[in-house]
């Protein structure tokens, strides 16, 4: 089990590209506003889940599963919730490509992860062996990120970790595949519960 800091991105306009982001990064100050008609949420943090389902399928699979009209409408949906925070689970690359290229998603969003190859992201939230894994969305800016395995096996599913600033107090928001088994998913959700309640005495600012 490790604990691995990580990078984070924001979306620099004047470079048209996906940057490393800081709190000091001048990328910041054009996130997070909010538009005409906008639902401001008050004194609420608002968190979402989606697993999006990958799209690494047989050509037989893929005909049921029609994987670019779902990407579509998961754009659609994830993009309306107005979520502080969205954790995404079985993000494959070409999905996380799709993501980055949204217009919204480009001028409200940080993302915990970018595509470093076509098989593998920055911070190996996605790798060759996998081929999909967990990816934080957030309005709010990181103020620290780092990832977690659980088990050294060739698939790890690392949860994605996000420290963020709301109402002047630090909140930590974990993104967490486990296994469709019941009672392994039941222990691991137990070790996932250890975990938060371990790391929140820890001083994440300087992790």
């Amino acid at each position: 089990m490790a604990l691995e800091k990580t990078k984070t991105f924001a979306f620099d306009s004047s470079q048209q590209e996906w940057v490393i982001f800081n709190n000091n990064s001048t990328v910041m100050s054009k996130h997070h506003t909010t538009e005409e008609g906008e639902e401001e949420e008050g004194d609420r943090l608002r968190v979402a889940t989606f697993n999006i389902l990958h799209n690494n399928n047989s050509y037989f699979r893929e005909y049921f599963l029609q994987s670019d009209k779902r990407n579509n409408n998961m754009l659609k949906i994830i993009t309306s919730l107005s979520a502080d925070v969205i954790c995404l689970n079985e993000v494959t690359i070409s999905t996380l490509r799709l993501i980055l290229l949204h217009p919204i998603i480009q001028d409200k969003y940080f993302i915990s992860d970018i595509p470093d190859s076509d098989e593998t992201t920055v911070n190996r939230f996605i790798h060759e062996k996998c081929r999909f894994g967990n990816i934080l969305l957030s309005r709010l800016p990181f103020i620290n990120s780092f990832s977690y395995s659980f088990v050294e096996t060739t698939c790890r599913r690392k949860v994605a970790f996000g420290l963020f600033s709301k109402f002047n107090e630090d909140v930590l928001v974990g993104g967490l595949h486990i296994t469709a088994y019941p009672l392994l998913s039941f222990f691991l959700s137990l070790l996932f519960v250890l975990i938060c309640f371990v790391f929140q005495h820890k001083n994440f600012k300087h992790v």
